[in-house]
């Protein structure tokens, strides 16, 4: 099942080990580091202090807290020096925290209050937790109107390389951590009578400003005199999207079969993620074929946050060359 952004970074939560995406750390960092300057300053500025103000301040820290290793991991993953992850992650919310209550201390526990607090104080974890629950509700509105935002001002930006693997031995355990793409990659083991194999991983940023990631695998398979007989065996394997998707004036895929490369390129059917009831292109899979060269080529595509292609007035064969180039690894001849 396709795990989304913010249920990723929950069930990812305390694997400490594991790889983080950049998407998942900076917009995690980005909400809970404004939730909890908000929670430290709602109380006094607005609301004087009143208990159920002071049960969102406790249970908007804890939830903080919860997502430190989340963003330590992540910072680690990009490449800054543990101690600077410790610093910027643990260090300064906590100097945040002890500034906020010493500025509270000589109000914080006023006789009335104090009494207040003994009264009800089995409502403060109900509270707390009430609030958390609330919290994990409303976080994908949060969500959302973020990818409003990025699709508007940040998704025309030139995608980077910014991570590339070509170690064949990684690439059963890439595709396994790729949502969905075991399901439609090839296995190593059911790849027989090769000549060559030859893979890639590819990972491109194309948001300067929170992130945004593809992901791109690549297999390419050379044969030898059994090279016409594989490839017809693959295209009797696979079924293959028939007409282009889209929606109002936008391709989510707009060719079902284009020549880049020197490869002829067909668009799998993926039936376990049905294109036309989610109205995005957040991965597909191709398989592509050079006669000359001899060779099969699987590519895999995911990103969360891309929702088409391109425009239905853009010049479509250009486009997919584009995208294949921006998205994908060639080795060359």
């Amino acid at each position: 099942m396709k795990k989304i952004i913010y249920f990723r970074s929950y069930s990812n939560i305390l694997d400490y080990m594991g790889k983080t995406k950049r998407s998942d750390f900076w917009i995690d960092f980005l909400i809970h580091t404004f939730l909890l300057i908000v929670s430290i300053f709602f109380e006094n500025y607005f609301l004087n202090g009143d208990l159920l103000v002071f049960a969102i301040f406790t249970s908007i820290l804890v939830y903080y807290l919860y997502i430190l290793p989340l963003l330590t991991r992540r910072l680690r993953d990009v490449g800054i020096e543990p101690c600077l992850s410790f610093l910027s992650l643990l260090v300064v919310p906590i100097i945040l925290i002890l500034i906020f209550c010493i500025y509270r201390s000589k109000d914080l526990m006023t006789e009335e209050r104090f009494n207040r607090v003994r009264r009800i104080r089995i409502l403060i974890p109900i509270l707390v937790i009430a609030n958390i629950l609330l919290l994990i509700v409303f976080l994908p509105g949060f969500l959302i109107v973020g990818s409003l935002f990025y699709d508007i001002v940040i998704l025309s930006d030139t995608p980077k390389t910014t991570y590339l693997n070509t170690n064949i031995e990684d690439y059963q355990s890439e595709v396994s951590e790729l949502c969905n793409a075991e399901d439609m990659l090839p296995s190593l083991s059911s790849l027989t009578e090769y000549e060559e194999i030859k893979y890639s991983y590819k990972e491109c940023l194309y948001s300067t400003f929170l992130g945004f990631y593809s992901e791109g695998i690549s297999l390419y398979v050379t044969y030898d005199d059994n090279y016409l007989e594989k490839k017809t065996e693959v295209l009797n394997t696979y079924d293959f999207l028939e007409e282009p998707i889209m929606r109002s004036d936008e391709y989510i895929i707009p060719l079902t079969e284009f020549v880049h490369n020197g490869y002829t390129y067909q668009i799998v059917m993926d039936y376990s993620y049905t294109y036309n009831n989610t109205g995005t292109c957040k991965s597909f899979m191709l398989i592509g074929y050079s006669d000359e060269k001899q060779e099969i080529a699987y590519h895999y595509f995911y990103d969360f946050d891309l929702d088409f292609i391109c425009y239905t007035t853009d010049d479509l064969g250009n486009k997919m060359n584009e995208f294949m180039d921006d998205f994908f690894y060639y080795f060359e001849d």
